[in-house]
């Protein structure tokens, strides 16, 4: 075991994922969470007869959760448990048109084809775009911390930027899928990914469109006992690696010595640490807890625009309906309104139905 501490702030996915990882590595890992839970955007909420799932309602790319039950040498199956979704959305459109996204390419295209005037070329021609982002993209922006142009110097940064027209930097999403797209319902249909991450399809890049490939080429599951089970599944697994988590610690402050973090402020309390992660927003990390260091700040990624917020509903139901799913999209009329409601007007009118309601187990 490292004498060296690790302290981390919220518990949050990416926070516990962390907490693992350096775990295994042999540092002394300690959490702290501002809330009474962890889970942070991926929660539960439990009222009365209904538990239902907070944040996301499906799981993409799961192999990065089983990953950490085998680097800490545990079979994931035995502590985690995912089905692949046959379907993957249900979308309604004002207009009455309903349709079925089925994980099932052929079945796929044939309800597009059937149901829009869109041809099975066109979304192909969608995926293989998608596609190509990904495989340009992945090893070089998700798989790795993109810290500036010396990233470009590896093989895979390389090919990217001789690629880099095939990134679709130049235009907007709504754009990209406009030109392939004939049928406007389809064109929304692959528009609506932009939300997945707070953006505008009318103003993000088309480089975005990797994201229908996650859900529709790499698969979309569901945990057997609800999104929360991730949750409790890798918490459960960073205490058996010695995690200490503390609840109810809303962290006051970084503690920098010279440029070096040497711990946090809890409560009053100092708690020293050989390294600091924040898991909290990094808006909030500069301006909340290195308030004190502001010439460290790095004003260009502060002064950047942040993606918009979203109002949940949690509805308890004692009915099931037939026509919906476990994901459901409920398009406005007019989309490109809706968005300038958001992002030029400042204000929204528009209500989507957008999660998920479960019995508690």
């Amino acid at each position: 075991m490292s004498s060296r501490k690790v302290v981390i702030i919220g518990a949050g996915i990416a926070g516990i994922a962390t907490a693992i990882r350096l775990a295994v590595k042999g540092y002394t890992v300690e959490v702290f969470e501002a809330n009474a839970t962890p889970g942070g955007k991926l929660g539960e909420v439990m009222n009365d007869k209904f538990r239902f799932d907070a944040g996301p309602s499906l799981l993409t790319m799961p192999e990065y959760i089983d990953e950490l039950f085998t680097l800490a040498g545990k079979d994931a199956s035995k502590y985690f448990q995912y089905q692949k979704l046959d379907v993957i959305c249900k979308y309604f459109y004002e207009e009455g048109t309903k349709l079925t996204a089925y994980a099932d390419k052929e079945k796929f295209e044939k309800e597009i084809t059937t149901h829009t005037g869109e041809s099975a070329e066109a979304l192909q021609k969608q995926a293989a775009n998608s596609a190509q982002i990904y495989q340009l993209t992945n090893p070089v922006f998700l798989q790795r911390a993109f810290k500036g142009l010396k990233e470009l110097f590896t093989k895979e940064g390389f090919k990217a930027f001789l690629n880099v027209k095939k990134l679709d930097t130049g235009r907007t999403m709504h754009q990209a899928n406009q030109s392939i797209f004939k049928d406007e319902r389809m064109v929304q249909f692959y528009d609506r990914y932009a939300t997945y991450n707070g953006s505008n399809p009318y103003a993000a890049p088309a480089t975005l469109n990797i994201i229908p490939h996650l859900e529709q080429e790499l698969g979309a599951y569901f945990p057997i006992e609800g999104m929360y089970s991730i949750v409790t599944s890798l918490v459960d697994l960073a205490t058996m690696l010695g995690v200490k988590f503390n609840y109810n610690s809303s962290v006051d402050e970084i503690i920098l010595t010279g440029k070096k973090t040497t711990g946090i402020k809890v409560k009053g309390e100092v708690i020293n640490a050989d390294v600091v992660v924040s898991n909290m927003d990094v808006w909030f990390t500069y301006n909340k807890l290195l308030k004190a260091y502001a010439k460290f700040h790095p004003k260009k990624i502060l002064t950047q625009e942040r993606s918009s917020s979203a109002l949940v509903f949690y509805w308890g139901i004692n009915k099931k309906f037939a026509r919906l799913d476990l994901h459901n999209i409920f398009f406005s009329a007019d989309y490109k309104a809706e968005f300038d409601q958001i992002w030029k007007e400042k204000r929204s009118t528009t209500i989507q139905p957008f999660t998920s309601i479960s019995p508690p187990s």
